[in-house]
Formats: structure tokens, sequence, C-alpha cells
């Protein structure tokens, strides 16, 4: 009821749910200038029926689940085998397997049982979400009706695919996968700037499903970046005419104040950012956490002064250590660079971090070994930094080297290769955006093909979080150079048939067309009488809607089986057993970093949780404590829920496995998914097992 003045007395009245039976507390607390005083009184509800069903939490289309059900009659005067009227309803994801009205014979005062079969719907007609089931019985003149949600969810993991290039005259592109409809997003952009790239990568961080301290800042920044870019941000932001009406674009000051929420919370004592909630803090983290700070800083957000100052002498400290490997020295000198650009004094560190480059320029094996350690992105950052300090002799010679890679390396992916949070995408984008911001008159020395590059980059899947992120603030800085170097030089006028000259007032924005594609749609076809190439980007997201059959082994190979109390692998158990699950992982070629694991259980299964003891081991992880088990892969964290585990970790060519206990709680016939693994920051790399089905009996 909340607060309420009462003065003398003042009903209150509940309606008590139709599915609620049991026993009902009503209490009370008053409180005035002179005392407080409480009361409490308890009755019992007890419907004339009551319905106790047994639902699983979730299915998957093509799943045929049992569902039990049991009937107490309660109705006075009903007598000795009483005819009770039992149907069942469900939402039209579901389908009832026989008939769905059932007569049973129990007696006043005494308990039955019965049981439906129903069927989540598969292919066009599945419905993906919550799906409700409805039982309503009768009695003679006693009514009760009970509905419970059980959730419909796909047996594919949730992916963003993403098309991007530039075209002249006529073009033409094929969807890329059948997916459900349900939750579906497809959304087109074309413009002549490169602004076109960042939609289908903006909807890829808007449905990340992971939540690194990388992964969350990456998501936050086209909140951060869009804001001063009303015009754009229309466009990019536009929310699909799927959504309907009336439907606001997403608060970009409440996206940065939960996006805080979640940082302050992994931020420790010293300054730094664990990349992991519980972790140690990491300095990569804790640099791009700064760097979000500084952008969001720069566009009139309220920043929170005690915890960019904090990280920024977490940042000060680590500078003082020695550099062992090339990405330690690489993020120190990103570090340098973001003390630097807030005028913090860190002439020592870049010195030392100079001194560092020329060493291992000189220690190089082959010339070009040398070239590439002389255009790494640490001597980006170390160039930006002797620009801010207006020493622009040497910032210009630490630069060269970079602008003469981005202008000759025609083909950076020939040889891709990913290592802490370093790949050639986010090299070149952030290359990119130092260059604009710091050196914007060295843009010219780009090759004209350099956004085609980037383009053709995207379309091959060669992005993840970060490099997405990296790519749209290199477009935002290239774009606000580009303007200002053509600010006063572009005019459009119109002459009337007397030769009179009207000068049009151009805006200040490029328009930027954001089209939502129809969910059906099989091809997107694009046409331009233009002389000029337009660029264009089409991303779909959703659940893909075909199982797959047979194992995909692209980097990755994933081996997934459930095993019986006797290590025997299984495809059929009866409720109640509990089974173990083992997910065997290893990498094909080369060691994968930063690889994310999913493994989504059948319907009709559940985890078997336990809560941490003071036995168990003092370094033994949570997810273990929880979930038990055993495991030769080194996990770092595991996320776990009600119907699925996702594992993180690095993965190695020996084979590694992680095991855990599961019990089987519904009679079906279910499909199990496929268990999808990707290396979070090399899309091109990924695995999974083959889909398959399990059957659950009713117990012995």
């Amino acid at each position: 009821s909340g607060i309420v003045q009462v003065d003398g007395s003042k009903e209150f009245t509940y309606t008590v749910p139709e599915s609620f039976n049991g026993a009902l507390r009503v209490m009370a607390v008053t409180v005035n200038d002179d005392s407080v005083a409480s009361a409490t009184s308890t009755t019992t509800v007890r419907g004339d029926i009551v319905l106790l069903p047994n639902v699983p939490v979730a299915i998957t289309p093509g799943d045929e689940v049992e569902i039990g059900i049991g009937v107490a009659n309660n109705a006075k005067g009903s007598g000795k085998d009483a005819p009770v009227a039992l149907t069942l309803n469900v939402s039209p994801g579901l389908e009832v397997v026989g008939p769905a009205t059932q007569e049973l014979k129990i007696s006043e005062r005494a308990e039955g049982t019965t049981k439906f079969r129903v069927k989540a719907k598969a292919g066009a007609q599945a419905h993906l979400g919550s799906a409700s089931v409805t039982f309503s019985a009768s009695v003679k003149e006693a009514r009760a009706r009970l509905t419970t949600d059980v959730s419909i969810r796909p047996a594919s993991a949730f992916v963003t695919l993403v098309q991007t290039g530039m075209f002249r005259g006529e073009a033409t592109l094929d969807s890329q996968a059948p997916m459900y409809p349900t939750f579906k997003r497809s959304e087109a952009a074309i413009s002549a700037s490169p602004w076109a790239f960042t939609a289908g990568l903006i909807q890829y961080l808007d449905v990340y499903p992971h939540g690194c301290t990388e992964q969350i800042t990456s998501q936050t920044f086209p909140a951060i970046v869009l804001s001063t870019q009303p015009g754009v941000a229309e466009q990019l932001l536009k929310l699909d005419r799927q959504a309907g009406p009336g439907v606001k674009k997403p608060d970009a000051n409440k996206t940065f104040e939960r996006y805080l929420a979640q940082v302050r919370a992994r931020q420790s004592g010293d300054g730094g950012v664990a990349m992991w909630p519980g972790s140690s803090p990491d300095l990569f983290a804790t640099t791009y956490v700064v760097s979000l700070l500084l952008e969001a800083k720069e566009r009139k957000f309220a920043v929170p002064n005690d915890m960019l100052q904090r990280a920024n002498v977490y940042l000060q400290m680590r500078l003082a250590e020695a550099s062992t490997h090339d990405y330690n020295w690489r993020v120190q000198a990103q570090a340098a660079y973001l003390l630097t650009r807030q005028g913090v004094v860190v002439t020592a560190a870049l010195n030392n971090l100079s001194e560092n480059l020329r060493n291992r320029v000189s220690s190089a094996r082959s010339e070009g070994e040398r070239e590439s350690t002389r255009a790494d992105l640490g001597a980006v950052y170390l160039a930006a930094s002797y620009q801010i300090l207006k020493q622009e002799k040497i910032a210009l010679e630490l630069l060269q080297p970079a602008l003469h890679d981005l202008a000759t390396n025609t083909d950076p992916w020939r040889r891709w290769y990913w290592y802490y949070y370093y790949d050639p995408l986010v090299y070149r984008a952030t290359t990119m955006q130092l260059i604009a911001l710091h050196f914007p008159a060295q843009i010219k020395q780009l090759p004209m093909d350099f956004w085609t590059r980037m383009g053709s980059a995207i379309r091959d899947n060669y992005y993840q979080s970060l490099s997405a992120a990296r790519i749209l603030l290199a477009i935002d800085a290239y774009a606000a150079a580009a303007t200002q170097s053509a600010a006063g030089k572009v005019g459009v006028s119109a002459v009337d048939r007397a030769g009179a000259i009207k000068a049009l007032e151009l805006p200040q924005q490029f328009a930027l067309a954001s089209l939502a594609v129809p969910l059906d749609a099989a091809k997107l076809k694009m046409s331009s009488g233009g002389e000029l190439p337009l660029f264009y980007s089409w991303a779909e997201s959703g659940y893909e809607m075909n199982v797959p059959t047979e194992a995909v082994s692209k980097g990755l190979e994933i081996i997934h089986e459930y095993l019986n109390d006797k290590g025997d692998v299984v495809r059929e158990a009866r409720v109640g057993d509990e089974l173990t699950v083992r997910v065997r992982v290893r990498s094909i070629g080369r060691d994968v970093q930063q690889v994310a694991l999913v493994d989504v259980l059948p319907g009709g299964m559940e985890p078997v949780l336990s809560s941490p003891s003071d036995d168990d081991e003092p370094n033994m992880p949570i997810w273990r404590r929880r979930l038990g088990g055993n495991s030769t892969w080194e996990i770092e964290y595991a996320d776990i829920r009600e119907d699925r585990v996702i594992f993180y970790g690095d993965v190695n060519s020996n084979m590694t496995e992680v095991t855990y206990k599961v019990r089987a709680t519904n009679v079906g016939e279910f499909v199990v998914p496929s268990a999808y693994g990707e290396a979070m920051y090399e899309r091109r790399v990924f695995g999974r097992s083959a889909g398959a089905s399990f059957k659950i009996k009713p117990a012995d």
C-alpha cells in the first residue's frame, strides 16, 4: 500500500491472483510522532480447484515436451469421482499434440494428475520469446484458471552479419542467412561518406552479447560520439519501422550513467579497472576507459572527476614499470598520450618509451620487422603526444613510418593476426583517428582508396567490438577534419532564366539515408545515377533458423556430449537423472585468445547449482563452486544463466575440456543446440558442434 495517512480508520483492498493458493499474511506498521506499532494477521487462500503444472523453463522450436499437471479438487459438495474438465490453451508459438481437453475423476478433497503433450512450432511458424500455457478447470460451478510462461529460444547463437562497401551504378546484395523473424533486425544505410559504414557496426555493438570492460566501453562509444552529430545520429540511430511509432531514441546521458555504474564496480582502490568483475586491474582496460571518459568530457558529459583522477594515478604508476613485451609498451604509449592530452606532464615516460622504440628497432632481425616496429601504433601515440607538446619535428619523424605503411600496404589483411587488443583494423582505424585529430594536414598523404579497404575488411568480417568502436572514432575525427578543410570552399547556386544567381544554403551535416529492410528480404538492390561512388552498409541481426547437422571448425574444434553416471555418451535419460555435460575444445593451426563459448542447454534440462561453502578450495573460481565439475581448460570467467553457460578463456592446440552437472526435468524429445565458440577479437575464427536430439523418458 505504501505510506498512507490514516485518520481514525481506512480500508485497503487487495485482489489475490487466481493462481495463488496458500498462506497469505497481512502486515501493518503505524507511526506517529509519539510511537510506532505493528500488527499481523494470516489467512489461508484455497481455491475450489488447485492447479500445479510442471512446465520447463525453456524449449526450442521443434521440441515436443510432456507437461504434467496436478489437480486438487476442493469444491464443496462435488462428491466422489467428480468429473473435472481440464483444458489446455497455448499461445501461437506452441501447439497441443493430442486432445487439448481431458476429463478427470477426482473425488472431493482428493488429488489427481494427468499430462499434455506440447510442441514448439518450428521454421517460419516459430515464435521466439515468451509463450503462454493456460490451464482451465471446472467441476460443477467451481472454476479455476492458471497461466504460466515458457521461453521459446532458438538452438543457435545470436549473430550480427554486416556487409559494407562502395558501388557505382547498380549493386545487388544477398541476405547472408535465414533468420527467425522474431528479434530480427535488418537495416541498411547509404551515403556519400564513410558514415554509412558505421550503421552496421553500431547495430553490431548495440546487440553485442558479452560484457568485459573493453566490450561495454566499445558499446558506449556510439552514444558518446553521436551526441555531437545530431544530423548523422538521427539517421544512424533511427529505430526500425518494426518498432512502431512513439518509440524514442536511447538517451545518451542514461547510457553513459549505466556505463559509469558498471565501471565503478570494476575500479579498484589504486584506480585501475578490471577486465572482468572481481578480477585484478588491467592496464589496457584502464586506458580504454580513460579514453572514453575523455571523449565524453570533451562532449560535455558529466564525467566523475574522482573516477578519472584515480585512473590517471594508476596510469602514471604503470608508466614507471619497464616494458617487457611489445603490447605492454604499446599500451604504455597510449597511457602516456591520454595523460598528455589532459595536460599531465609525463616527459620522462615519453623519453623512456621513445628509447625503448629505438632499441626494439635496432634489435629487429630483418628490415621488414624494423619497418613494422617503426610503424607500430605505439609510435603513433608517441607522435601525437609530442605534437600536443609542440615538438612538431620529433612528432613528424615518429609519424612518417605509419603514414608510409597506410599508403603502401594495400593488403594488410593478407597476414591477419590479433594479439592483446591489437590487429590491423584497430591499427589503421586508430592511426587515422590520431592523424585527423593532431595531424590534419597529413590526411592528404593517405591513398584515395583508404576507406574502400576499410569497407572490404568490414564486409569480410575482420571487425570485432574494439575495432568497431575505433572505426567509429576514426570516421568522426576524419569527418571533422574534412569539414574544416572544406569550410568556405563548397557552394551551390541556382541560376534562373534571367541569369540571376542565388546561393543555396548547404546543411551542416551530409544527409545519411538509413533504411529499415523488410525482414523477409532475400536481396537488396541499390542503384545510383551519380558519377561518384556511394558507401553502403547492410546489417542483419538475429537467430539463424537452421540447426546445423554437422560440426563446423574454422580455427576452433568443439565437441559437445552428455555422459551418464558410468561415463558413457548418451542421447536419452529419465526424469530426475543427473548427467554430465562435457565440452571439449581446441584450436586448429595456432593458439587463439579471448574465446567465448556458449553452451545452451536443451529444453527439459537445468544446471545443478550449489552454493559456495567453507570446504571449497580457497582459490577455486566462483563458477566452479556453483557448477562443480572439472576443467582442464583454463577458464578466465564463466557466466551462468538459467538455460546456458558462457565460458571465456584462451584456447591452444591441446584438446581441453570442461564438465558440469545438469538434471533432466521434463519428459519429451528435445533439440540439442550446438555449442558455439568464437574468438571475440577474430570473428573469422569460430567453431560449433553438430546439433543433435535428446529424449527424456518418464522416471522408473
